[in-house]
């Protein structure tokens, strides 16, 4: 993860998240540095991404419905992942449809 992208995504949870937030990674695996250690204490917080890996906790299948129900979290992140999708759209319609009313998605893409 690029320095300003960890930056940036660390601003995000701080406005964002509190300790009470249902976080969702999307694209979680550790490469040069992770969200997760942004995220406050008590905070549910799940990372998912195609292979098992550093800040892993579920393997998903492209192109797959995400596993969670209706309205899960409060937050959800997607940092440099959505270039690598080819269906980012299809993706972010399932985010939008685990988001609760009222939270967040964040999506950086370069």
């Amino acid at each position: 993860m690029h320095d300003t992208a960890q930056e940036i995504g660390r601003l995000a949870i701080d406005i964002y998240a509190d300790k009470k937030a249902k976080i969702l990674e999307l694209g979680s695996m550790d490469v040069n540095g992770s969200l997760r250690k942004f995220a406050p204490d008590g905070c549910s917080y799940t990372g998912v991404d195609l292979e098992p890996g550093k800040s892993v906790d579920l393997v998903v299948k492209p192109g797959e419905p995400l596993p969670f129900s209706d309205s899960a979290f409060d937050l959800i992140l997607a940092s440099s992942v959505f270039e690598h999708d080819p269906a980012f759209w299809s993706t972010f319609l399932d985010l939008v449809r685990l988001v609760k009313e009222g939270g967040y998605i964040y999506v950086n893409a370069p």
